[in-house]
């Protein structure tokens, strides 16, 4: 028989079969009847038993002995033990934590930070913890220490609750000048201030903190003008530190001076109208010169020798003055010299007095007499005697001879001064030892002298010693 296909209205049904490919999740590898975690040690198989967790936790640990507990720390029984009843016998050690305290605050103790501060001042201090005087510079350089400390602040820096410690000089030029000003300190960084004006409102005019070295203060090419009071003030950059500093100034003239040399005093003796002058010499030698005195008019006039001049004043003697002599050129400051003019009358002469031995009359009488020559003859004498045991003194009053007498008593002896005055004429003097006996001389000594070379040779005839000599404090004649 013969099959054939019928369509129906069914669809054919067909269940196809094959073996499955094992596999494994990641992580867990085939070992060929289960699939096996990569990272674990143990297998666990299933049972017929339920299974068992066991749990576990920190015992709680007990000390049997009497007296000890358990330090959780140390994981053990301990017990502190005293030596005596006051003191236990461990302590703390190590050091408690230092104390921080911000800018310009110090540790005060107690855990407490502390500052100092100043309150308003009365008045601006002055003297010699405050202010110096340089007085009137030319061409120089000065120098000069200090200490910056309380007791006196800038004027310029700072207020009262944070005090700039400062010193100030004050200076003046003789003529305009160039100035550099250097402060130099190791104990603190110092600023310099060049001041001008009042204190209470003083105007700048130059400052510098650290051109010099390190923090140095210089302030260079500083102008000053003649006439005007300048104060220099050294202080410091930041408020507080202390300490020793040096100054120097260094003055430059920017026209330098005419100079003026060999004017010295002169004094002219004689009667009537007398002429008082000194030739000098002045660089350069086309400069001007001019001279002035209080109630005089001295001149100033050339020699015909180039830069040399003549000062001179013409007055009836007696007469004194002291005559300032000022010279200028163009580009040059001017100098200024001051010398005395004078003219005195001629001095009564008086010579011839010489040391005398009193002389013993037969009655007792002991006097001293001599001799002396006075010029003019018409002059006025009189006598003085100074000394012990002394009796009336007497001199002539005629002649260009006198005679001069002085009476003494038994061991007396004077300096004996004879002064003589006539019109026109300064006076004259002339001095002797009058002695009841022959005067004393000095015997050999020796003695210690400093320094050494203290003894000078004596040249007067009627000297006692042969040389003059400084005896030493302390040392005795032997």
């Amino acid at each position: 028989m013969s099959q054939r296909w019928v369509r129906t209205a069914n669809t054919p049904l067909a269940t196809l079969t094959q073996p499955a490919t094992p596999y494994c999740d990641i992580g867990f590898s085939d070992n060929g009847t289960l699939c096996q975690s990569d990272t674990a040690t143990v297998t666990w198989d299933r049972t017929d038993r339920a299974p068992v967790r066991h749990r576990y936790e920190p015992a709680d640990p007990q000390c049997t002995t009497a007296g000890f507990e358990y330090s959780q720390t140390a994981t053990r029984c301990e017990k502190t033990a005293y030596t005596d009843p006051t003191e236990p016998l461990t302590k703390l050690a190590g050091r408690p934590p230092k104390a921080s305290c911000p800018d310009g605050y110090t540790a005060a103790g107690a855990g407490r930070c502390a500052r100092t501060v100043l309150g308003d001042p009365t008045q601006t201090p002055i003297g010699a913890e405050c202010l110096d005087h340089l007085g009137t510079l030319g061409a120089a350089t000065v120098t000069r220490s200090g200490t910056l400390a309380a007791g006196c602040t800038s004027l310029r820096r700072g207020d009262p609750q944070s005090p700039h410690y400062a010193r100030r000089y004050t200076l003046g030029v003789s003529a305009a000048s160039t100035t550099t000003i250097t402060v130099s300190s190791s104990a603190a960084d110092v600023f310099v201030y060049v001041l001008s004006g009042s204190k209470s409102a003083p105007t700048v005019v130059a400052s510098d903190d650290d051109s010099g070295p390190g923090t140095d203060a210089r302030a260079a090419g500083v102008k000053l003008a003649a006439g005007i009071a300048y104060t220099i003030e050294v202080t410091t950059s930041v408020a507080g530190p202390a300490g020793a500093f040096a100054l120097t100034v260094a003055n430059a003239l920017d026209e330098p001076p005419v100079v003026i040399t060999g004017l010295a005093d002169d004094t002219e003796t004689g009667n009537g109208t007398l002429t008082a002058s000194d030739i000098f010499t002045v660089e350069p030698a086309d400069a001007s010169c001019a001279a002035a005195a209080a109630g005089a008019a001295p001149s100033v006039a050339d020699t015909g020798t180039p830069a040399e001049r003549t000062v001179s004043l013409r007055l009836a003697a007696p007469f004194s003055h002291t005559v300032t002599v000022t010279c200028d050129a163009p580009r040059r400051s001017p100098t200024s010299v001051a010398v005395t003019l004078a003219g005195r009358s001629p001095g009564v002469s008086v010579t011839g007095l010489d040391d005398t031995a009193a002389t013993v009359t037969g009655r007792g009488l002991r006097y001293g007499t001599d001799k002396i020559t006075v010029d003019p003859s018409d002059a006025t004498c009189s006598v003085a005697a100074d000394g012990h045991g002394v009796g009336r003194t007497w001199v002539s009053s005629r002649g260009p001879t006198r005679v001069v007498l002085v009476y003494f008593q038994r061991g007396g002896a004077a300096d004996v001064t004879v002064t003589c005055t006539a019109p026109d004429h300064s006076p004259g003097t002339d001095k002797a030892l009058f002695s009841d006996g022959p005067r004393p001389q000095i015997g050999d000594v020796s003695a210690t002298f400093t320094p050494a070379d203290a003894c000078t040779a004596t040249t007067a005839q009627d000297a006692d010693a042969a040389h003059s000599c400084t005896l030493a404090e302390g040392s005795s004649l032997a």
